[in-house]
């Protein structure tokens, strides 16, 4: 049974994925992801995908820049929470790599809002 796929570019979902198809559950396979999917956890979802030998049960993969939540016409939200966020960048105690998972995400949104609405820089 073919399947649609549509989440967030991670480690674990990349596993998942390779599990569900190396277990046959799906055939053919397509493949969404809600923003970019990294470089480094392409060539590890590759590398998983010729390992288990499932590259061909792959039908499409595409990241679609879906990681924005549109509320009204004229207005979107990251779905980020604001206490967080703000409490997050303005801290002392934040660490440098909770910083920077902020800021990519914030960074991922923006970026998902400009490419949905076909805006070129």
């Amino acid at each position: 049974m073919p399947v649609i796929y549509l989440l967030e570019p991670n480690a674990s979902n990349l596993k998942s994925i390779t599990d569900d198809l190396q277990k046959g559950l799906y055939n053919p396979a397509h493949i969404n992801f809600l923003s970019s999917l990294p470089r480094v956890l392409l060539e590890d979802f590759a590398a998983q995908t010729a390992e288990a030998g499932t590259s061909e049960k792959i039908a499409q993969l595409f990241d679609q820049y879906l990681n924005f939540i549109v509320t009204e016409p004229d207005l979107f939200s990251l779905g980020i929470q604001k206490d967080h966020t703000y409490w997050a960048l303005n801290s002392a105690a934040t660490s440098d790599e909770e910083l920077d998972r902020v800021i990519d995400r914030v960074v991922s949104g923006l970026f998902s809002v400009v490419v949905t609405m076909g805006k070129s820089a």
